[in-house]
């Protein structure tokens, strides 16, 4: 749990994910060269409380438009409104569950709910545990539907039992070729060991690395047992192979992982890896054996499209409008920052009739192959297809004595964090273009208005904030300006003259005009061209 966000004030247990963490992290993002975010951080394993310096990643800043620290929120065992894509999960299960069903139990085990929120919620954590556990089987859902849906409420919920099949991976039957590990973390087994950013994974206690995509349930499987790991340090005739052994940690797993850019997390070990997009191997009698590829193609663009050519506007409409498309769309992998981790998981949530359109090269002459996936062999899939509300915690004061101090400090922070994006603004160190105007307020608005009033309420004290420091900024026709007139007057013993004054405003006036201009062609151009 992320305890306090920068080294001023104190720790406080209630910070928000959107409000604190995300805008601190954006905030720290915007310029050239992010800055760094002390971060106190409370460990769930032994609740002992560490300062850890994050920089914000801009890798993927041009892609997204912004920068990244890494972590997601937690997800809850509650589900969303969308069950699941329909084509992922049987439609007579799909029509078993609705909005706001918990899992309270699998395969019989009553999940833990000694953190369980004002409405009920669980985290996902040892749901995801003992998902990946069961992956190869057929597992008993235990569901807890509220008499209430729109008040979701555990105290008389109906409880009822729903069985999922096991989910193959699927795959186009390409082994990809691994990258360098590209992040250690820090005080993790892999940095006690030794391991470095840029070497390479060869094999795991003696056991080449094969598909580096099933390295991380191959190194789950081994528990905490000691591992040792060969790895290729070096480059050119510098090149040495080196051998390490590490005590893994006992990590958890996640029921859903999916972001921009992923690389390969070994969690338990405490490192990050590439997957480069050269074939290594094909796996015999695959699809990709089939269509022609072979060892040392180099994948450059893909397309996703329905293998039907009526069904492709459709497709695009009804699962995702940035793969699909009615013509089908080439992606480039390098120049729009995917992964090949990227695509794997994409793949597991595709219509059933798409078909992959890889373009590739070999010897250095392009060519291009059309594939559909298949299922894999005794491979399978943790996530089962059902989508959870995010986890989330109410924090509420119970009188108006606790909850005036609690104002004052939330104002405070916002009229600093304000102040200083301004100060940024004027010193060069933020560009303009990150200005929102009155169609971005009307945006965040409507999504915080979503989520209830006292979100919406929260908003409006940032809001607020913004208003009020503009306001006394020292340009005529605003308060601040009128402040400076009158300072004059004090100082002089005379009002300034009218005609400065008129003119001065005027400037001012038009100043402000240009910059509701401004922020409103920003806003659209957001709108209708930002990728």
């Amino acid at each position: 749990r992320i305890m306090q966000i920068g080294e001023k004030g104190e720790p406080n247990p209630n910070l928000r994910w959107r409000w604190d963490l995300l805008q601190s992290v954006g905030e720290a993002g915007l310029s050239e060269n992010p800055e760094t975010i002390p971060m106190l951080v409370k460990k769930a394993d032994s609740g002992e409380r560490d300062w850890m310096q994050l920089t914000p990643s801009t890798r993927l800043k041009s892609v997204n438009g912004f920068a990244t620290v890494g972590i997601i929120p937690l997800a809850s065992t509650t589900m969303t409104k969308q069950i699941s894509w329909d084509h992922v999960l049987p439609e007579d299960v799909r029509n078993q569950l609705q909005r706001n069903d918990r899992v309270v139990a699998v395969a019989g085990q009553t999940l833990d709910r000694s953190m369980e929120n004002w409405e009920g919620d669980i985290p996902d954590v040892e749901y995801g545990d003992r998902m990946f556990a069961l992956r190869a089987e057929p597992v008993k859902l235990t569901f807890a539907r509220p008499k209430n849906p729109e008040k979701p409420r555990p105290e008389g919920a109906e409880q009822f039992d729903v069985t999922l099949a096991p989910r193959p991976y699927r795959t186009l039957g390409l082994v990809m070729t691994i990258g360098p590990v590209v992040g250690v973390q820090k005080g993790s087994p892999a940095e006690a060991a030794g391991v470095q950013a840029g070497d390479v994974l060869q094999a795991i206690n003696g056991e080449p690395v094969d598909d580096p995509l099933r390295l991380p349930e191959r190194v789950a499987e081994l528990g905490t047992q000691d591992i040792t790991l060969q790895l290729l340090r070096g480059e050119g005739e510098a090149k040495e192979t080196v051998e390490v052994t590490l005590k893994p940690r006992k990590s958890h797993h996640q029921s859903r992982m999916r972001g921009h850019g992923d690389r390969v997390a070994l969690e338990p070990l405490g490192l990050a890896y590439d997957i480069g997009f050269t074939v290594k191997d094909v796996v015999a009698g695959s699809p990709a054996e089939k269509a022609g590829l072979e060892p040392g193609d180099t994948i450059e663009k893909l397309e996703f499209h329905a293998a039907d050519e009526a069904k492709r506007v459709e497709s695009a409409t009804k699962i995702d409008s940035f793969w699909y498309g009615p013509e089908g769309k080439e992606v480039n992998l390098r120049e729009e920052l995917f992964t090949w981790f990227d695509i794997h998981q994409h793949m597991q949530d595709m219509l059933p009739d798409t078909e992959v359109k890889l373009f590739y090269t070999r010897d250095g002459k392009s060519e291009t192959a059309t594939l559909a996936a298949v299922d894999a062999d005794a491979w399978f899939n943790p996530d089962r297809g059902l989508l959870f509300q995010v986890y989330d915690e109410l924090h509420q004061v119970d009188s108006l004595v606790a909850a005036f101090p609690a104002a004052i400090e939330r104002t405070k922070q916002e009229l600093g964090r304000v102040a200083a994006m301004l100060k940024k603004l004027f010193t060069g160190k933020v560009s303009p273009k990150h200005l929102g105007g009155p169609i971005a307020i009307a945006t965040v608005a409507g999504s915080e208005a979503a989520q209830g009033v006292p979100q919406l309420m929260m908003f409006l004290v940032f809001l607020s904030a913004n208003l009020a420091i503009l306001n006394f900024l020292p340009i005529p026709a605003l308060d601040g300006g009128h402040l400076v007139f009158l300072l004059w007057e004090g100082i002089t013993g005379k009002p300034a003259d009218e005609r400065v004054q008129g003119t001065l405003t005027l400037i001012g006036v038009t100043c402000l005009l240009g910059l509701i201009l401004f922020v409103s062609l920003n806003d659209v151009g957001k709108l209708f061209f930002s990728s």
